[in-house]
């Protein structure tokens, strides 16, 4: 099985059922390893350094945000988070 298959299989049992209709923010090098099927039922949406933490989830107020990414992103937003679930999808950055 390739590493893309386990990525498709993790979004597909973890993602999928817990973010679906919701919005999913992430850095740049995590939006970019998302497969396709994810933006089906999703938003996911690309966040920058720039970007103030505050803002972001105030663009989807009637819906919940789902942070995805690295400890850049979780340092950034953990004021913001009231609910912690950690997740770790398959993933190999030698494949990138």
């Amino acid at each position: 099985m390739t590493n893309a298959t386990l990525t498709q299989i993790g979004w597909e049992t973890s993602s999928r059922v817990q973010c679906s209709g919701q919005v999913l923010i992430m850095g740049r090098h995590t939006f970019s390893a998302v497969p396709d099927l994810a933006f089906k039922d999703r938003d996911i949406v690309e966040i920058h350094a720039s970007d103030r933490p505050e803002d972001v989830p105030a663009r989807f107020p009637s819906r919940i945000v789902f942070i995805g990414g690295g400890p850049p992103n979780y340092a950034a937003y953990a004021p913001s988070i009231r609910h912690w679930d950690i997740n770790r999808l398959p993933y190999d950055a030698a494949l990138r």
